[in-house]
């Protein structure tokens, strides 16, 4: 049965990811953006792993998580469908050009805070070998919290596109290979494809309208 469940969850955000992409022609669109995540955070877990978000798989948990993400996928289309109905369509925003600079100093800023504070956790703990061979004692320590800081790589990156140019790639694709450094040394991927899709998302607004068709070129 939890076959049939992940299947039909799975089929289900697959035809509300096509159609809202048929209709917005953006992927990252309210609707598109939902269905993706939802489905790779819920299917997944259903198929094929025992416990999932510390909920334990059985038959009966199985169905209402089913149940449960059935009403979240509408009630999110609800909502989105109040809001296009309460808000101006055509509404926008702009940079001014004498704001760029700012935006891309504080985002320099950030970066390399979040990177300095992660380089500083990692020595503080015993360096990267100790984090490796000891993942379950990443976060005894007291300075835990400056992990917390490594965040703000991400929007560092992001401020790259608050340009009315056309960010660098180069610049783009370092400053994210730093970042995806930083993180596999915790055996940690979520945080990655997190980065990663904030990343695609601001590209695909700033610099170009990004089409399902591009990833299998």
């Amino acid at each position: 049965m939890r076959i049939s469940y992940g299947l039909t969850l799975g089929s289900f955000y697959f035809i509300i990811f096509v159609r809202s992409y048929k209709i917005s022609k953006d992927i990252f669109s309210p609707l598109c953006f939902f269905s993706f995540m939802q489905f790779i955070a819920y299917v997944p877990g259903i198929m094929f792993f025992e416990n999932h978000m510390g909920i334990e798989l059985d038959e009966i948990n199985t169905f209402f998580v089913f149940v449960a993400q059935i009403l979240v996928a509408f009630f999110t289309w609800l909502g989105i469908r109040i809001c296009k109905c309460l808000t101006n369509h055509n509404s926008h925003c702009t940079i001014e050009q004498k704001n760029v600079k700012s935006i891309t100093f504080i985002g320099l800023v950030l970066y390399m805070l979040g990177l300095f504070s992660t380089i500083y956790f990692i020595v503080s703990v015993g360096g990267v070998h100790y984090i490796i061979t000891h993942p379950q004692l990443n976060y005894a320590r007291g300075n835990s919290y400056l992990m917390s800081l490594q965040n703000l790589m991400v929007i560092g990156i992001l401020c790259l596109f608050g340009s009315n140019k056309k960010p660098s790639n180069l610049a783009i694709f370092i400053t994210f290979g730093i970042y995806v450094l930083t993180i596999v040394i915790f055996t940690k991927r979520a945080p990655i494809i997190h980065a990663l899709l904030l990343i695609l998302m601001a590209y695909n607004y700033r610099v170009r309208n990004i089409k399902p068709t591009d990833f299998f070129k």
